[in-house]
């Protein structure tokens, strides 16, 4: 089922349009001359708009709830008191299942980078093993986790510490470890790139990421949470491929565990190691950016964030011999 394309019915009165929306809020209405309407926003991860169930020709489900997934039929109109596109509704169907991507449809939020929400919808969508793909679908589908994930902070105040900065930083992420597929096989490439969406996860619990009445108590390491944010997930995964909910869980555990790997001589893959140098050069480039734009021309270094940072000079220009 395709997604109500919101962009284009704002451009667009008195055409027919269909698609799955969410519903954000339910009015009772009464018009100018007594009829009785219920006005619903719909939305979706690509804005909301208002649609109008003028009870004598509308024909779908009465009984509907915020938050509930509709697949709607309807024509656009032109709202003669503020000039706005809405939804003149003819059905609207409840979806109890639905096999899209859930991240398309979460309500809208001001603190969404909408580019960076269609990357991550289109990452995934990209997944060729589909048991990582309907994985990722059950995590977001978890619709909290997954608000915050695409609005909240990396961090406090060291890096991707902006609203949208979580997501910003897994898509980077996710970008350097795809960078290596000549150098590992296809399926640890995907399990890597999964691992580098999720890898920072449990900071969607986090204390500046929540207010503070859900807060019971600080997580000291968000790395150790990862795996147990997810975990009925990877027991749904580990029912489809047992190895690849294994190889997932120890990639996401690696950073914790890094030592220990060292330490018993254990052998990590190559992909490991990557997600783990990925994470590493996102927050490394993130805190050289920003540095480069507070610094003034003449200094050779800088403190910044706790970190000392130094730069050095770009070759003299040079004429070409003769």
């Amino acid at each position: 089922m395709a997604q109500l394309d919101v962009a284009a019915i704002r451009q667009n009165p008195n055409i027919m349009v269909s698609g799955l929306a969410r519903v954000c809020k339910i009015e009772q209405k009464v018009a100018k001359n007594n009829s009785q309407y219920i006005l619903l926003k719909l939305g979706n991860i690509t804005g909301s708009v208002p649609a109008l169930c003028w009870l004598d020709s509308y024909h779908g489900k009465r009984d509907l709830e915020v938050n509930d997934i509709v697949d709607v039929t309807g024509r656009t109109t032109l709202l003669p008191d503020n000039h706005t596109v809405a939804i003149r509704l003819k059905d609207a169907a409840h979806v109890t299942c639905c096999t899209d991507n859930p991240v398309s449809l979460l309500p809208p939020h001001k603190n969404y980078n909408l580019a960076d929400v269609q990357q991550l919808i289109t990452l995934i969508e990209s997944l060729q093993i589909n048991q990582l793909k309907d994985f990722m679908y059950r995590v977001f589908s978890d619709e909290n986790l997954a608000m915050t994930y695409l609005s909240g902070k990396s961090s406090q105040s060291y890096h991707h510490n902006e609203p949208g900065g979580l997501l910003r930083h897994s898509l980077q992420v996710a970008e350097i470890v795809s960078w290596h597929k000549a150098v590992v096989p296809d399926f640890h490439l995907e399990i890597g790139i999964v691992a580098a969406l999720l890898h920072d996860v449990a900071k969607s619990k986090m204390w500046y990421n929540r207010p503070s009445a859900e807060v019971s108590a600080p997580i000291l390491n968000h790395d150790l949470m990862t795996t147990e944010i997810v975990a009925t997930q990877l027991r749904s995964l580990e029912s489809d491929w047992k190895d690849g909910a294994a190889f997932l869980r120890d990639c996401l555990n690696y950073k914790a565990n890094k030592e220990k790997y060292f330490r018993k001589r254990y052998h990590a893959p190559t992909i490991m190691n990557i997600l783990w140098s990925a994470d590493n050069t996102s927050a490394a480039c993130y805190g050289e950016t920003s540095v480069l734009k507070s610094k003034k021309a003449w200094q050779k270094n800088l403190q910044h964030g706790g970190e000392r940072y130094y730069f050095y000079d770009s070759p003299p220009k040079k004429s070409s011999s003769q």
